[in-house]
């Protein structure tokens, strides 16, 4: 059995000594370039690779304060989201998963989050449509936190090719086969008692009251609330011979929160 075409190569790193988001910068730097990402200058813009279908986006940040850094992400089609930001107090531990197609950025005192990624549209052509790019930041470009809810996510709508401002009805959102938004979630485990992972979908509005399914999160799975805390790691097979590693994140499916992300560790 191959591995499901939403895995990818992962990679991780922790600082637990960031006191000044300039050090986030830096990170970054040295990440980013050695898994090929072009690199502009210190501090960004930071680019991905283009991925074998042309596929890929920038990410712009400004560094307000110590403490304050904000992003804003431009895809392929010159296409830009609004300015999201995040904060550290004190000196704070920073998290980095990131592979050539996603980033994901996350304070771990206090859950602060910015991630950019492309989708996987398999098995339909990696083109099909050109609203494969997905950004988040906790907060605004004010500072105030907003949620760690994907409804707070921006991807581009259908109606107006323009990403979507977060809190807009038509804000992205997952979906989980064989979930729905309730606190009862079935087909949550395997006959031999297994707990099952659901690749996470985003979607957005196509037209006035209508949506649909954008594709699939890079190395992302998502898993009921009650599984395990946020923070708490899970080995889970990709393949038959091949196994993950996934840590649960501080951002959550729908306006109850019934379910978390768990982002692929290694």
């Amino acid at each position: 059995m191959a591995q499901p075409a939403y895995i990818i190569p992962a990679n991780y790193y922790s600082n637990a000594a960031v006191d000044d988001v300039q050090h986030i910068l830096d990170d970054l730097d040295t990440l980013l370039a050695a898994n090929g990402w072009t690199v502009t200058a210190p501090g960004g813009p930071y680019t991905t690779p283009v991925d074998p279908w042309g596929r890929w986006f920038k990410l712009t940040f400004t560094r307000i304060s110590a403490t304050r850094l904000d992003c804003a992400m431009t895809d392929d089609q010159a296409r830009v989201t609004s300015t999201r930001e995040m904060q550290i107090t004190g000196t704070q531990t920073i998290n980095y998963y990131y592979g050539t197609r996603y980033v994901y950025i996350v304070n771990t005192g206090q859950e602060d989050t910015i991630f950019a990624t492309l989708l996987s549209l398999y098995p339909e052509s990696e083109t099909v449509h050109n609203r494969y790019c997905v950004f988040f930041g906790t907060r605004n470009s004010g500072g105030t936190r907003t949620s760690n809810m994907v409804g707070c996510l921006e991807t581009v709508r259908g109606d107006t090719n323009a990403y979507t401002i977060p809190g807009d009805p038509s804000t992205n959102m997952y979906l989980v086969y064989g979930c729905q938004q309730a606190t009862n979630c079935v087909n949550t485990r395997h006959i031999s008692g297994a707990r099952r992972w659901y690749p996470a979908w985003s979607a957005g509005r196509d037209t006035l009251g209508t949506y649909g399914m954008r594709g699939r999160l890079y190395n992302v799975l998502l898993m009921m609330q009650g599984t395990g805390a946020i923070g708490t790691e899970f080995t889970i097979p990709i393949d038959q011979a091949t196994t993950g590693v996934f840590k649960i994140l501080n951002i959550t499916y729908g306006t109850a929160s019934y379910y978390y992300k768990a982002v692929r560790k290694s």
